[in-house]
């Protein structure tokens, strides 16, 4: 019962319109839910992405840890191909969830070994969303890193799993520009400004950059008052 009742509280997390302000009674009912079942993965999951909700990404990875072992042990017992593929699926995105917590810290590198291994996780089965949101979350580290050549590679495979993908053609536009690369940049920043209905401030901000970098001055101004009434004045952490 407790587990479920933080559940509530973690699926009501994901959408910004309806999380409660109050996230705590959600941290609580997975502590009960592990108080009675120290094993419990799923309670410790949970915790850990409210954890992460609540920017706490050092106690996020502190219930990650435990998860990530007991789900690899459970997966060496599975009784069928089936609760494999399921126990594989869990242990990709709890590493995909370790490396955004390590990024959350700074941890760059350390976010880029989990993203790898959550990648290699996801090669035994086949979930799109999920390899999508891995290719960009490790992009972005790459991108912190100072390595826009391969956060090219990251969001080139991103876009390859969806062309609609607003985020992957805003990244990718924002490295090509750290490459020098302006005049690739644009187009593709233009293109997640219309696919987020233009109301994500990140690829005017983005291409304000590639504008001043080309000389179009009214152009980078016009952008960069655009981002600001969207809300985004820093590129960096993503909003």
């Amino acid at each position: 019962m407790q587990r479920e009742r933080g559940e509530v509280y973690r699926l009501l997390a994901v959408d910004p319109a309806a999380r409660p302000r109050d996230l705590k009674p959600g941290l609580e009912a997975y502590g009960k839910a592990l108080e009675l079942d120290p094993r419990d993965a799923y309670s410790l999951v949970g915790r850990a992405k409210l954890h992460a909700w609540l920017g706490a990404p050092k106690k996020a990875i502190d219930d990650l840890l435990p998860a990530i072992k007991l789900n690899r042990d459970a997966v060496k017992d599975a009784p069928s191909a089936r609760v494999t593929q399921r126990l594989n699926t869990e242990c990709a995105d709890i590493y995909f969830h370790l490396g955004k917590a390590q990024a959350a810290l700074g941890n760059h590198d350390k976010a880029i070994g989990e993203f790898d291994r959550a990648l290699e996780t996801c090669s035994r089965f086949d979930d799109k969303p999920l390899r999508t949101q891995i290719r960009e979350e490790r992009g972005l580290s790459h991108l912190q890193l100072k390595q826009p050549d391969k956060a090219v590679e990251d969001f080139d495979d991103a876009l390859d799993l969806n062309r609609n993908n607003a985020r992957a053609h805003a990244f990718k536009g924002y490295a090509l520009h750290l490459l020098k690369r302006n005049d690739q940049a644009k187009p593709l920043l233009a293109d997640a400004i219309i696919l987020s209905n233009q109301q994500w401030g990140w690829p005017y901000l983005a291409r304000s950059l590639a504008n001043r970098a080309i000389g179009l001055l009214k152009e980078e101004e016009a952008d960069r008052l655009k981002a600001k009434q969207l809300g985004c004045t820093v590129l960096f952490p993503v909003r």
